[in-house]
């Protein structure tokens, strides 16, 4: 038995008559007759009571095509699942982030892949720099979005959009005053930094714009804990602008008017990932980036 064989049932089943199933099918009626009483043989039973007037399926042949009719929905539902699949129409993306995709443009371009691929399952982790390296590298996430000073070497990846830098200060703090603030004013300063005993990029890079007497304070924090500190009055933070959109208790935010203070977002991704979601979700967010004007 093939599976051809139930197609071939189920179409004379529907037509009434070989003559009319073996025209629909593309057989001579001789080779379709073959085929269902090779079937019948095999079962060992009449699925049709043939007469002048065509074929009309026995009590035992009904059974038999009921069974044919969900074996061919079940294949079908198959052949479904592969095409979603193969195309990326389907699965999951598990993406790193380091920046929260509270604000723009980080989240319109989430948003946008949500709208084009709704039934793609999307999961978001918040990790480390080096965390995240290491996550892609285990195959544990299969993309992220990292800031360029962020990057480590031989990641593929590409940029995404550009954020400017702001300042966030304690409610009331003598900075407020100015519309913006350059490098120098962070001298004397306490700048609260997220930092994990083997991810330092973050103090690196501000180490190398800020002016000297800057004081750094890491904190294993999520950028939230940290803003929540600066307004308790434990220092400053320098903060991409997606976040200077929230509204934080007791924090202000004033933008940085230095030419530097801005870096690009990336996005990265393993070589070895090989799911055409994943390189759907890729390709998305290359042309959505290039598309809005981000990059």
């Amino acid at each position: 038995m093939e599976l051809v064989d139930l197609q071939y049932l189920c179409v004379v089943a529907e037509c009434g008559g070989l003559s009319e199933a073996a025209r629909l099918l593309g057989l001579n009626v001789s080779s379709l007759s073959r085929r269902i009483s090779q079937l019948e043989d095999e079962l060992g039973f009449s699925i049709f009571e043939r007469s002048s007037s065509g074929v009309r399926l026995t009590d035992g042949g009904k059974d038999v095509v009921r069974q044919a009719r969900k074996v061919q929905a079940e294949i079908e539902a198959i052949k479904m699942i592969g095409h979603r699949n193969g195309s990326g129409a389907t699965g999951e993306i598990k993406l790193g982030i380091r920046i929260p995709l509270v604000g723009e443009p980080a989240r319109g371009l989430v948003q946008a892949w949500r709208t084009a691929h709704p039934t793609v399952n999307l999961t978001v982790s918040e990790l480390s720099d080096s965390d995240m390296a290491g996550a892609i590298i285990s195959r544990n996430l299969d993309v992220v979005f990292v800031q360029s000073f962020s990057l480590w070497p031989h990641a593929d990846e590409f940029p995404i959009y550009k954020e400017q830098f702001y300042v966030a200060l304690p409610e009331g703090h003598h900075l407020q005053m100015l519309s913006s603030v350059n490098w120098s004013s962070f001298a004397r300063e306490t700048l609260l930094i997220q930092g994990w005993d083997n991810s330092h990029a973050q103090r690196g890079f501000f180490q190398d714009l800020l002016a000297s007497g800057a004081r750094f304070q890491m904190h294993k924090a999520s950028q939230l804990s940290t803003l929540g500190l600066v307004g308790a009055g434990f220092g400053l933070a320098i903060v991409p602008r997606n976040v200077a959109e929230l509204t934080i208790p007791g924090v202000v935010f004033r933008p940085i008017g230095e030419p530097n203070a801005s870096f690009h977002v990336h996005l990265a991704w393993s070589r070895q990932a090989d799911s055409p979601a994943i390189g759907r979700f890729i390709a998305f967010m290359r042309d959505e980036s290039q598309a809005r004007g981000f990059v």
